[in-house]
């Protein structure tokens, strides 16, 4: 039964796909407040997964309420992380929906390839008719991260070329990533051309496993050091500390009393998913700005350099 509902909803998508293809449609685009300022760099933001388990349904069809859902997430990331001295972009694009994370992997990732698509897509028709030749900072949070990575793997050299950095927050970097040349982990504070990926942990056993994605690399973006040296920071009032553990790659934050858990039946207790941009915005935002000055100031490189 759910294997006909996934068959019948994909062509569908297909059909919504080709109808939405048309991306200068600016119903598509997340519609951002404060301009274009040709002397900042770009964010290209895929947002996480927003829209809750509705029976049968497993892909998001941006519905006018669906978009107004997702807009919120993108509105709290173009204020609260990347600011005012960053341009900012993010397509509506169809999403996976909670249900999705209860299929077999076989057909999430069948669903995943024609969502990577639509993204591509949008990628490459903001590069042709928004970006203007200004460095690309790309970006995503958990669903969008998995997105983001896998846009990486899709870029042509020259596209590849255009990003100073990838964010891939919440969700993990494995070693059968890595292997392409174009998704390559960071190592410090100002390599160019990186990922930038975590996953933020109270302690080990609170790993929530589709996240991790068999990780092998991590960053602690409070410190940017790959090994275990701790890190403090404020949070509303409290003092964590932040430390990598390098067995599990996990970002292990200490001293957070949590007020109420978040969708603690979706993931473990104590995994800290839904605080991965709220604890590190001001540290993403400032090291943003760094990673672009970087790639600035290296000149034109291609994907075998870097």
């Amino acid at each position: 039964m759910k294997y006909r509902l996934l068959i019948a909803l994909l062509a569908t998508f297909a059909a919504v796909c080709t109808a939405q293809s048309e991306w200068s449609d600016k119903k598509n685009w997340y519609e951002s407040t404060k301009g274009i300022n040709d002397g900042y760099p770009d964010v290209f933001y895929l947002v996480s997964t927003n829209i809750l388990q509705e029976e049968g349904s497993l892909i998001a069809f941006n519905t006018p309420e669906e978009k107004s859902i997702l807009a919120k997430e993108m509105k709290h990331v173009e204020n609260k992380v990347f600011g005012d001295s960053l341009n900012f972009f993010a397509p509506y694009y169809h999403q996976h929906t909670m249900e999705a994370i209860s299929l077999g992997k076989e057909k999430y990732d069948s669903l995943t390839v024609t969502i990577v698509d639509e993204v591509y897509a949008a990628f490459k028709y903001y590069l042709e008719h928004f970006n203007g030749g200004r460095p690309v900072v790309l970006a995503g949070f958990s669903q969008g991260a998995m997105l983001a990575k896998e846009l990486l793997k899709r870029m042509t050299p020259e596209e590849y070329n255009s990003i100073a950095a990838a964010y891939i927050l919440g969700w993990g970097l494995s070693e059968e990533d890595v292997k392409n040349p174009q998704v390559r982990p960071a190592e410090r504070a100002d390599d160019a051309g990186v990922c930038i990926s975590f996953n933020s942990v109270s302690d080990t056993s609170a790993v929530w496993t589709p996240v991790l994605n068999d990780a092998a690399y991590s960053i602690n973006p409070v410190n940017w050091r790959t090994d275990a040296v701790p890190a403090t920071f404020e949070y509303k009032g409290q003092t964590l500390t932040a430390s990598l553990d390098t067995t599990t790659t996990t970002l292990i934050v200490s001293g957070f009393d949590e007020p109420e858990p978040p969708f603690e039946p979706v993931w473990p207790s104590g995994c800290l998913h839904f605080y991965e941009i709220q604890f590190y915005n001001r540290f993403l935002h400032a090291n943003a700005l760094l990673r672009c000055a970087a790639e600035r100031a290296s000149g034109p490189t291609t994907s075998a350099s870097r």
